[in-house]
C-alpha cells in the first residue's frame, strides 16, 4: 500500500505508477507443434518486440504454451506473433490467463 510509511522501493513503484510501465506479462498459445522455452524472443512485424520468460507443452491443453514479456502496445489479446525457436519463426497467439480454467 502506497500510504504506507517509507518502504523499501516506494519511491521505484511511485515511479513506476506515474510514468506506467514498458513492457506487460502475456500468456502465449503456439499455433503449430513447437514449444516454446525460455529466452526465445517473440517476433512481431519482423522485430524483437520481447522474450520468452516459461514454457512448455502442455498435455492437458495438446499444445505448447509460454508467459512472455512484450511491450505494453503489443498486448492485446488475440494478436498474432512469432517466436523465434532455433533459427525459424513459429506462430504463436497471444491469450488471457489463466491458459487452462475448469
Amino acid at each position: 500500500k502506497m500510504d504506507k510509511p517509507d518502504f523499501t522501493g516506494k519511491q521505484a513503484l511511485k515511479k513506476a505508477l506515474a510514468e506506467g510501465y514498458e513492457r506487460r506479462l502475456i500468456g502465449l498459445r503456439m499455433l503449430d507443434r513447437s514449444i516454446p522455452r525460455r529466452g526465445y524472443p517473440i517476433i512481431f512485424g519482423g522485430d524483437e518486440a520481447g522474450h520468452i520468460t516459461s514454457g512448455t507443452h502442455s498435455p492437458t491443453l495438446g499444445y505448447g504454451i509460454a508467459l512472455a514479456w512484450v511491450q505494453k502496445d503489443l498486448s492485446n489479446q488475440g494478436d498474432d506473433l512469432k517466436v523465434g525457436i532455433r533459427g525459424a519463426e513459429h506462430p504463436a497467439r497471444m491469450v488471457q490467463l489463466p491458459f487452462y480454467s475448469r
